[in-house]
């Protein structure tokens, strides 16, 4: 359902948007976690976009029903706006700035933890990937399997490290935390967006 309503969002007959799958991803993460209406200058802050592709999106996502005008103050979710968020959590159970650590790779990292998707990473070496082609400094993919804390094909987690995927993350066994480090918080957060997307779109596809 996230693979189709990704590709509902970005069709167009013509020129194709100026936003991409991971700034959908962050809008609609941004209005499921926001106490009111999201504006387009909060998405154009938020995601790094330009106030006319901001307020594109949104009117894009009203155009299919997912929001609804709150006045001057922004957009709020619809009823099926909630039914796709509610799909997104079911997939992305945290999605935050962690501090730096023996994990950084930039200035900025943000943690995204995924509910029983650990059956979807073989080496870890797609998340990196499609993080450092969002222009990401890198990323490492730890897994939980059997208790332990597995960095795919390369080390178990222990001492420090360990501790660290601990206190931040609540954990538990299939997850997934991918630590996204950029050169700013911008740049990390956005690869952190795509990464996810990249993953919803993975286990979805393994459906068809």
């Amino acid at each position: 359902m996230i693979k189709r309503f990704f590709e509902s969002v970005l069709a167009s007959k013509t020129v194709p948007p100026g936003f991409r799958e991971e700034d959908v991803l962050g809008v609609i993460l941004l209005l499921g976690r926001s106490d009111g209406p999201v504006g387009r200058y909060t998405v154009k802050r938020k995601l790094g976009l330009g106030e006319a592709t901001a307020k594109t999106l949104l009117r894009r996502l009203h155009g299919l029903g997912i929001v609804r005008p709150a006045g001057r103050r922004g957009h709020v979710l619809t009823e099926e706006g909630k039914t796709i968020v509610d799909i997104v959590e079911g997939y992305i159970a945290e999605f935050k700035r962690v501090p730096r650590s023996d994990f950084s790779l930039g200035e900025c990292d943000y943690g995204i933890r995924f509910r029983g998707l650990s059956h979807l990473v073989s080496t870890g070496l797609d998340q990196r990937d499609q993080a450092v082609a969002m222009g990401a400094d890198g990323a490492t993919t730890i897994i939980v399997r059997e208790g332990r804390f597995l960095v795919p094909s390369v080390k178990e987690l222990e001492g420090e490290e360990e501790e660290f995927i601990r206190r931040h993350f609540n954990l538990e066994e299939g997850d997934v935390v991918v630590i996204v480090s950029g050169r700013d918080c911008l740049s990390a957060f956005k690869a952190g967006l795509a990464v996810a997307a990249n993953l919803i779109k993975k286990v979805e596809g393994g459906r068809n």
